[in-house]
C-alpha cells in the first residue's frame, strides 16, 4: 500500500488498529502502522518535512548505501521518496521493494559471478546477458510505478548527453540501464532513450527526490576524490603494470564522477561513507566490497546531530 497520495493525489487513511489505539492513549501514533504511516505522511506534508533520500553511483562502494539503510531502519527514518543512480539504483529499487538490507546485500554478492562476461561485440567489452537475468529474476515484473514508495531510478543517455529520470515501466529494465558502464557494457534501449550509468550526469540524485516533492534530502555519496599523494603513491606501486581496458574505462568513468560529485548539493543532510581504495576490488571480485557495510552504518552515527537539527521528530 502507498503511504503517501496515490494518482489522483489522495491519501487513503486505513481504519485505526489496536495497536494504534493502544498508542494514541498514550499520546503518541506508531509510524510502523499502516494509518500510522499515512497519517505521518500527511502530517510532514503540512508542516514541509517530507524526506527524500537519493543513493550515489560508486560500483562495488555501493555496499556502503546496505549499512546506511540498516542505520536508518534502526533509528526510525522512513523515506517518503526515494532515488537512486547506478549501484544506488540497484539498492535504492530492492529497498522500494520492501527487500530487507541483507537481502540486498546478497544481491550485491550475486555481481561476483554476472558482472564479468566477454563478449564478442561491437557495442561492449562485456556481456549484460547474464546481468540481465540476475535482475530480473531480482525484480520480477515489478513496475516503478506500482511501489509503495515513489521512486526515481537516474541514467544517462550518451546520444543525447542528457540525464533520464525513470517514474513508470518495469523496474529491473531502468535500474539495468542506470548500471550499464559505458563501453564495458552495452547501452539499454529503452523507449526512445539509450540508457548507461546514470553516475556520468547524477551521481548523486538529490535533484531527482526534490522534484518529486521532498522538502528534506538525505544523500548518500559514495567515495571521494583521493589526495594527490595518495595517487602518486599507487602509480608507484603499480609502475610497470599497465591497466586492462575495463580497469581504464571504469576508472575513467568513477574519475568523472568524483568530479561531477564535487558540485554544490541541495541535500540538507550529505552523509560520506570513507570507503577507502581497494585496487584488488572490481567487477571480477565485487562481493569484497561487502567490507564498506560498516563504513555506512558509521557514516549515518556521525550524521545523527544533522538529522536530528534537520528533522525535528528524530530528536530524542
Amino acid at each position: 500500500m502507498r503511504r503517501g497520495p496515490d494518482a489522483d493525489g489522495i491519501v487513503s487513511i486505513p481504519p485505526l488498529s489496536h495497536t494504534d489505539r493502544a498508542e494514541l492513549a498514550r499520546g503518541v501514533l506508531p509510524a510502523s502502522t499502516p494509518a500510522g504511516a499515512a497519517l505521518g505522511w500527511v502530517a510532514r506534508d503540512i508542516a514541509g518535512l517530507k524526506v527524500g533520500l537519493a543513493l550515489g553511483a560508486g560500483s562495488y562502494r555501493g555496499y556502503a548505501h546496505v549499512g546506511v539503510l540498516r542505520a536508518l531502519q534502526r533509528i526510525g527514518l522512513e523515506p517518503d521518496y526515494l532515488a537512486g543512480t547506478s549501484i544506488g539504483a540497484a539498492v535504492v529499487g530492492l529497498y522500494a521493494m520492501g527487500r530487507s538490507a541483507e537481502e540486498s546485500a546478497g544481491f550485491l554478492d550475486a555481481l561476483d559471478g554476472v558482472f564479468f562476461r566477454p563478449t564478442l561485440s561491437r557495442r561492449s567489452l562485456l556481456s549484460n546477458a547474464a546481468l540481465t537475468a540476475k535482475v530480473q529474476e531480482i525484480c520480477l515484473e515489478t513496475r516503478i510505478e506500482e511501489l509503495p514508495l515513489p521512486l526515481a531510478v537516474v541514467a544517462a543517455d550518451p546520444e543525447t548527453g542528457r540525464e533520464i529520470v525513470f517514474r513508470r515501466g518495469l523496474l529491473w529494465l531502468a535500474v539495468l540501464g542506470s548500471s550499464s558502464i559505458p563501453g564495458v557494457h552495452p547501452a539499454l534501449r529503452i523507449g526512445p532513450y539509450s540508457a548507461v550509468d546514470g553516475g556520468i550526469v547524477n551521481p548523486v540524485p538529490s535533484s531527482a527526490v526534490t522534484a518529486m516533492g521532498a522538502d528534506k534530502v538525505v544523500a548518500v555519496r559514495l567515495g571521494r576524490p583521493r589526495p594527490a599523494a595518495d595517487a602518486d603513491a599507487e602509480a608507484r606501486e603499480s609502475k610497470g603494470r599497465r591497466p586492462s581496458a575495463i580497469e581504464t574505462m571504469v576508472r575513467s568513468v568513477e574519475l568523472m564522477q568524483a568530479t561531477m560529485r564535487g558540485q554544490r548539493s541541495t541535500a540538507a543532510i550529505v552523509i560520506s561513507p570513507e570507503c577507502e581504495d581497494v585496487p584488488a576490488i572490481g567487477l571480477r571480485r565485487f562481493s569484497l566490497g561487502r567490507r564498506y557495510v560498516e563504513a555506512g552504518e558509521v557514516a549515518v552515527e556521525a550524521a545523527l546531530p544533522r538529522i536530528a537539527a534537520a528533522l525535528p521528530w528524530m530528536r530524542s
